[in-house]
């Protein structure tokens, strides 16, 4: 029983560990970028009557102009802290990664149900908005999508939030903690906690409850498919059709939205089917 208890504790230990290890590396880069942006700022804009004022408007500024800098060193460190973690404990890294080969055809498949599946999410947060549900953690979500955009260098976000940031979360969460649950708990617990932790870790209810899902999506494409390039086609295709549609959602038209919402259920749909029938022989992991 006590042993039992202690490799409950170790699996948990890991798994939070290495799930919040991007979020708290993004808070200590956070300071010191913050810190220098107001310093330049502080010199060459004129100095209000309140000083409460100034500062708070200054945090915010810099917040969202040093927004793409943190994420990209956040996001350099993690993967680097991890690797060194696990090298100095003598544990196995690329190997927990599932870096295996797969098709061309399913890595397509992959990616189209990523970039199909953004405008049924943005469908789901609407209703939510309509009917009125959790309004005030619907702010602080737009808030936040407000913040990743808003006088950011398009090209920055397609690399950072759309290939980088996508590329690490998958090597933490379908790799190394589904992996580590995997060899400790069955199938089903493993693939359920994974995708709990990776909605927790994103800090808001409106983010949290369909990154649970899209979660649950990606392990079974990890496990279907035996390898983390899957998954990482559908979080990259994901998040790139998110950057794309903020940037040019302006300038599309009523009827090219509906062309493109009709077009992307239908996708999402097929893919999916495709992805899962291609995949229904191979036993890569034992329920």
């Amino acid at each position: 029983m006590k042993n039992t208890f202690k490799k409950i504790l170790k699996v948990l230990l890991y798994c939070i560990g290495f799930g919040s290890l991007n979020l708290i590396l993004q808070f200590i880069v956070t300071i010191p970028y913050i810190s220098l942006h107001i310093i330049l700022y502080s010199g060459s804009q004129p100095y209000p009557e309140d000083p409460n004022t100034y500062l708070s408007a200054g945090f915010e500024e810099a917040l969202n102009s040093t927004l793409i800098p943190v994420l990209l060193s956040a996001g350099i460190l993690t993967f680097g802290l991890a690797w060194l973690i696990h090298v100095l404990f003598k544990r196995d890294f690329f190997e927990r990664l599932y870096f295996n080969k797969t098709t061309v055809p399913l890595i397509t498949a992959g990616f189209i149900i990523g970039l199909s599946l953004q405008i049924p999410v943005s469908d789901f947060i609407e209703t939510i908005k309509k009917i009125n549900v959790m309004p005030d953690a619907l702010m602080k979500y737009e808030k936040i999508m407000e913040s990743m955009i808003t006088g950011q260098s398009f090209i920055l976000q397609v690399v950072t939030i759309g290939i980088l940031i996508p590329i690490l979360e998958e090597i933490i969460y379908r790799g190394l903690i589904f992996d580590q649950l995997r060899k400790n708990i069955p199938l089903t617990p493993a693939l359920i906690i994974q995708a709990l932790i990776f909605g927790i870790i994103h800090l808001n209810i409106v983010q949290s409850s369909y990154a649970f899902l899209l979660g649950i999506l990606m392990g079974l494409a990890l496990v279907r498919s035996g390898s983390i390039l899957l998954p990482i086609a559908i979080h990259i295709g994901m998040n790139l059709s998110g950057v794309i549609l903020s940037e040019f959602h302006p300038s599309i038209s009523n009827t090219m939205e509906w062309v493109l919402r009709i077009a992307s259920y239908a996708l999402a749909i097929v893919c999916i089917v495709f992805m899962l029938y291609k995949t229904k022989n191979k036993a890569t992991f034992e329920a």
